[in-house]
């Protein structure tokens, strides 16, 4: 069973703004107010950006065929040497 979750004092960065706010999760998503018992984390001096998706993991499936493998890449250079064959 998942614990409620609550980032406090944290800045978190929007795509027009940023607000002083706190963010809190159950089960895993965002919700709109923390549980009492909630796992409390402060964050004062960090931001938060929700939905940020790190373009590296997600370039191969938006803009060039599939890469062909079975298991994951071992790191970041053995799936840069896959991806160099689409850059030519």
């Amino acid at each position: 069973m998942s614990r409620d979750v609550l980032l406090e004092n944290a800045l978190v960065v929007h795509h027009d703004r940023v607000e002083a706010r706190p963010l809190a999760f159950s089960a895993g998503s965002v919700v709109g107010a923390a549980a009492a018992n909630a796992f409390r984390i402060d964050l004062r001096d960090h931001l938060i950006f929700p939905g940020l998706i790190n373009a590296h993991d997600h370039l191969q499936l938006n803009s060039v065929p599939p890469l062909h493998h079975v298991v994951p890449y071992a790191n970041s250079y053995d799936w840069i040497d896959a991806f160099e064959a689409h850059r030519h």
